[in-house]
């Protein structure tokens, strides 16, 4: 069979088989399209897409049959498509134990030569007129065009070159996952059967393509011998119920590139394929994750089981998934009702009458629903629906807080399909007031802004409110608004003026134009922009471990508060402490000996307006050499019972000696021995002589303080 025969016999046996045209042709509109959107963009720029065509990513897989391993690979770069299929590839293998120990130096050849595709004639021997798979491998491998466009200038003729490579390569990697004939005449399938059950093989392939264009990288893989292969179905299928129609959907996985699905009419006790070649996901669209089928049905309400299998890409076609029922379902939904009238009668109650244009043959009958809003959620009036003749209601029970209401009419059919009117509105008279408004508050700025809010009322029928104020508690309030919809306000406030407070009050009005009594009045103070007069110092006393302070109150009335400043000298000031408005003295116990103070205070009215500060008093603490005594300190004889062992407790200040006095036999106490600070403790070894010793110790400072001399203590050596 020559070139030219092998093609034309090619397309025919494709145009014989229907079901799988029909897949050809899915592939081809996506392709096309594709190709299309290209070509566009090369039309618009003027220049050839450029494509990155540096490197190319092997990537291979395997499967343990139990007796044999089958290796898979490809890639996905299509301009390298019949480059490397021409130079073939070299599959090597490395052995190890069962506990992963290399048996080989070295990886080892599995075929003599490359494995490269088959020649024409080896195709026509192997099967391509009983396989159309590998009629379509055969064609993208040999045939001289691929192309689904015209080339109508040189622009497109670059790209066309693109699109055929893309189309070559896409189905010759379907017809290679679909058939195993086909990914072994393309040379992407190798079948290695010497295999021993308790070793471990890596695999790895490599092109024989000498690099000019582009480059290509080795894949590897591992498996053990003893995993075998066990075939699993498609989980995850679910049925979407349609109006004569049912979708089928389920999750991708990347273990299957193709699908078959079957439906049952008898319960699951016979199923028919509905698609005779394998069913493949054309496209990734946005929003449509996963598989999905569409079955057309002719007939609604009539149950179907369905199931799907996945076709590996090794060729092996799984369990049947578990079964999934469904049927479809009326999804129209009946004529929309039209609302002739809605009004509120003497009686009070509302009557809603409607008509229908055109009466679905399905209609089951009618709900009437109302809502405080024209986009509902609209309640339901009864439980059961009207009948199909009805075309008046009569509400008994509307709103009693007056205002209006929202009445909308549905109609249902008997699949529960429905259709609403459009919003009817029903206004109740009503001569009830709402309630006052609570929960004033509000503040006055120092810009003169007054923001005021209250509390929501209650009231279903709240149109809204007016603000009124008045410059006296008791005196006449004035509207400082027409009514609004908000539970907040802002006014104006002078502030150039002798009143202190400013008064407000709120009405509530509903839509039947009812006004609220008056709310509480609530009181806001006016800003005051004059801060307040500075206290001043009368008194001060130094002592060496505090300083009290004395002054005169400011004669501001509004003050609020008092605050103390204080500095070391050369340094900054610190607020020291803070007072109510009527404290006049205050004593600073912590301060330091021989250290230099400054005193400032200033006062803080209502208003949070400071006073200037007032003028500092400058004081230094002095120092009488004092220090405290030392403590905890005991006398005893030692263990030897013939020295002696003097104990103090820490000073906790290394900027000192303790000086230590010893007596004996009444002798006068006299300066005998010394000791650091940071020491609590001091043995006396000079105590040979039998008698009466006594003891006391001192603190001596750098900065010539002392402490007291410590009680006298005494111990006998015998």
């Amino acid at each position: 069979m020559n070139k030219a025969y092998l093609f034309k016999y090619i397309k025919t046996s494709i145009k014989m088989k229907t079901s799988f045209l029909c897949i050809i042709l899915a592939l081809t509109v996506n392709m096309v399209s594709y190709a299309q959107k290209k070509k566009n963009r090369v039309s618009q720029a003027q220049v050839p897409v450029k494509q990155d065509i540096s490197k190319v990513k092997l990537a291979l897989t395997a499967r343990c049959y139990g007796d044999s391993i089958v290796l898979r690979w490809g890639y996905k770069e299509a301009f390298a498509f019949r480059t490397l299929n021409k130079a073939g590839f070299i599959i090597e293998r490395l052995s190890l134990d069962k506990n992963n120990k290399v048996l080989e130096t070295s990886f080892q050849k599995l075929t003599s030569e490359s494995i490269k595709p088959w020649s024409l004639e080896v195709w026509k021997k192997k099967g391509i007129e009983k396989d159309k798979y590998a009629a379509v491998a055969a064609q993208a491998l040999y045939g001289k065009s691929f192309s689904v466009t015209g080339v109508v200038s040189e622009v497109e003729a670059m790209q066309n070159m693109a699109d055929d490579a893309e189309l070559r390569h896409s189905f010759a990697l379907l017809a290679a996952d679909i058939s195993p004939v086909a990914a072994n005449g393309l040379g992407l399938r190798y079948v290695d059967r010497n295999i021993e059950p308790d070793k471990k093989y890596i695999y790895r392939i490599y092109s024989l393509f000498d690099k000019t264009f582009f480059t290509t990288d080795t894949a590897q893989f591992v498996i053990a011998a003893r995993d075998k292969y066990v075939p699993f179905p498609p989980s995850g299928l679910n049925a979407v119920e349609g109006d004569m129609g049912i979708t089928l959907k389920w999750p991708e996985n990347k273990n299957f590139s193709a699908y078959y699905i079957e439906k049952s009419t008898d319960g699951g006790k016979h199923f028919v394929k509905l698609n005779d070649e394998p069913y493949i996901k054309i496209s990734k669209e946005k929003g449509m994750p996963g598989m999905s089928y569409y079955d057309s049905l002719e007939i609604n309400y009539k149950p179907f089981l369905y199931r799907v299998a996945g076709i590996s890409p090794f060729g092996d076609i799984s369990p049947w998934s578990e079964t999934v029922k469904a049927e479809g379902r009326d999804r129209t939904p009946p004529e929309a009702p039209l609302i002739k009238e809605a009004k509120f009668t003497k009686d009070g109650k509302v009557k809603i009458t409607w008509d229908i244009d055109k009466m679905s043959p399905d209609l089951k009958g009618y709900f009437v629903g109302t809502s405080d809003i024209v986009n509902g959620p609209f309640a339901p009036l009864h439980k059961e629906p009207l009948s199909k003749e009805t075309r008046t209601y009569i509400d008994d029970n509307p709103i009693k807080e007056g205002g209006g209401r929202y009445y909308v009419v549905v109609s249902v059919d008997t699949a529960k399909n429905v259709q609403q009117s459009m919003p009817a509105y029903v206004f109740v008279p009503d001569s009830k007031p709402p309630s006052k408004p609570t929960g004033l508050t509000g503040k006055i700025d120092t810009t003169g802004l007054a923001r005021i809010s209250w509390n929501l009322g209650k009231e279903k029928d709240l149109q809204g409110y007016r603000i009124y104020f008045s410059n006296q508690s008791d005196g006449t309030f004035m509207a400082l608004s027409g009514t609004f919809q908000d539970t907040a306000f802002t006014d104006t406030v002078t502030l150039n003026t002798l009143n202190k407070y400013i008064y407000y009050k709120v009405v509530a009005v509903d839509k039947s134009f009812n006004n609220s009594p008056y709310s509480d009045a609530l009181q806001l103070a006016i800003p005051d922009e004059v801060p307040p007069v500075a206290p001043v110092f009368k008194k001060y006393l130094v002592a060496d471990t505090s300083v009290y302070l004395e002054w005169y109150l400011s004669n501001s009335t509004d003050v609020d508060k008092q605050v103390i400043l204080r500095k070391e000298k050369d340094g900054e000031w610190a607020v020291l402490t803070k007072f109510d408005a009527k404290t006049t003295f205050f004593t600073d116990k912590n301060v330091e000996k021989n250290k230099i103070y400054e005193y400032s205070i200033y006062a803080v009215d209502h208003a949070k307006l400071e006073s200037p500060r007032s003028v500092p008093v400058i004081v230094k603490i002095y120092d009488t050499g004092i220090r405290d005594e030392i403590n905890g300190f005991t006398v005893k004889p030692a263990q030897d019972k013939k020295s002696v062992k003097l104990s103090w407790s820490s000073l906790g200040n290394d900027d000192c000696s303790i000086l230590i006095y010893r007596s004996f036999n009444g002798d006068d106490l006299k300066m005998y021995a010394s000791a650091k600070a940071t020491e609590k403790e001091f043995t006396d070894l000079e105590t040979t002589e039998k008698g009466t010793y006594k003891y006391s110790i001192r603190a001596i400072y750098s900065d010539g303080g002392k402490s007291p001399m410590t009680e006298v203590k005494e111990v006998i050596i015998n």
